[in-house]
């Protein structure tokens, strides 16, 4: 893998899936505009950046970018000629497992404008529903 979005080390290299946590209500801790979801899904690695690299190419790496979301959870696939009895399969991707609310992104110190601009192209590769977040009120922007 190219990018660095995958534990460094785990105790066990395959893990269990999980289930998802009951919804929470969106917050931003850090930023002042966000991206939360509507919808519970996998989040896998490659979506965290390409998400990452379209953010920073609308705003032009000014201002901060907080990324809320890390991918711990493996995801095994076997061989597609292995019988049955071989075995689990090995690590071939990570994912995040994401529940209904949960702020995917925060944006600080950039422009309202370009901010929700940045965050509607993040919408658009995203297989879920989502909706902007601002700090004091809701925005109406959604992706249906």
């Amino acid at each position: 893998m190219n990018n660095l979005l995958f534990p460094i080390r785990t105790k066990y290299k395959k893990q269990h899936k999980r289930n998802y946590k009951l919804p929470k209500e969106p917050k931003l801790n850090f930023g002042e505009i966000g991206i939360y979801t509507l919808e519970p899904f996998w989040f896998t690695s490659k979506q965290i950046e390409a998400c990452r690299k379209t953010i920073l190419k609308y705003t032009k790496r000014t201002g901060k970018i907080f990324i809320k979301i890390f991918p711990d959870q493996p995801i095994t696939k076997r061989t597609e000629d292995s019988r049955m009895g071989t075995g689990k399969g090995s690590v071939d991707h990570w994912v995040s497992l994401i529940n209904k609310g949960k702020m995917l992104f925060e944006l600080k110190d950039i422009p309202l404008t370009i901010a929700k601009q940045a965050l509607k192209q993040v919408m658009f590769k995203l297989p879920v529903k989502t909706k902007i977040y601002e700090k004091n009120r809701y925005s109406t922007i959604s992706k249906t």
